[in-house]
């Protein structure tokens, strides 16, 4: 094992979850944290696909779904995945989808003394009222730059409005979370004024970064 890092080698395809646990030697203090991680080795499997999709207990009746349905719920799963990872998952096949599927709930499952899993609960209860939102004629909410964060982070701690304004010529929102990296926003720009709202700028790590974006997008200044 390499400082700071471990290796991946002998791992096989499926979903894993890493715990870190450090304790200060002076204080006693312990700080865990865990993270899901996702191995795709094409031809290296660890055991039958029926076995993995058993062992996830994912909270849910995954063997009840169709091919279609476990590929449409990974399609909105993206959502929560590192590209990198989801691109690995669209070349999965059929099983290895599905066995990714259980083993990604199951890894994500907040309480598994119950019957369900109550964070796919609320992920789909997201979609839903994001497709209830944030849908346009020619795009369902959750595929909206708006309905991808809702269902990502839940509601923003705050929501500034501005409806369309002759001077500024364009309708936009500002959408704030206290509790992300020490405080973030959303910024969503209505181009063309048919309340299709698109993310134009984020103070997230790894979001759409446009400190001009006023000077852009905008007439003049609000």
């Amino acid at each position: 094992m390499d400082f700071g890092a471990f290796s991946v080698a002998t791992l096989k395809t499926g979903s894993y979850r890493l715990v870190i646990d450090v304790t200060d030697v002076a204080s006693g203090e312990t700080a865990v944290t865990e993270r899901t991680f996702w191995v795709y080795r094409p031809g290296m499997q660890a055991e039958t696909q029926a076995r993995r999709i058993a062992l996830a207990e994912p909270g849910f009746d995954i063997a009840a779904m169709s091919d279609a349905e476990v590929a449409s719920e990974l399609e909105k799963v993206e959502i929560l995945l590192q590209s990198k990872i989801a691109r690995s998952v669209r070349q999965l096949g059929p099983q290895d989808k599905r066995a990714f599927l259980a083993g990604f709930w199951s890894s994500n499952d907040p309480d598994t003394t119950t019957r369900t899993n109550e964070w796919r609960d609320e992920f789909l209860r997201r979609i839903d009222e994001a497709n209830a939102r944030y849908g346009s004629l020619n795009k369902v909410g959750w595929k909206s730059d708006q309905g991808r964060v809702y269902v990502r982070f839940g509601e923003p701690d705050r929501i500034e409005d501005h409806p369309f304004d002759y001077g500024v010529g364009k309708a936009y929102q500002v959408w704030e979370y206290d509790n992300i990296e020490g405080g973030v926003i959303f910024v969503f720009v209505d181009r063309n004024n048919y309340g299709d709202y698109v993310q134009v700028h984020s103070t997230l790590n790894g979001e759409i970064n446009n400190p001009n974006w006023i000077q852009q997008e905008l007439r003049a200044r609000p």
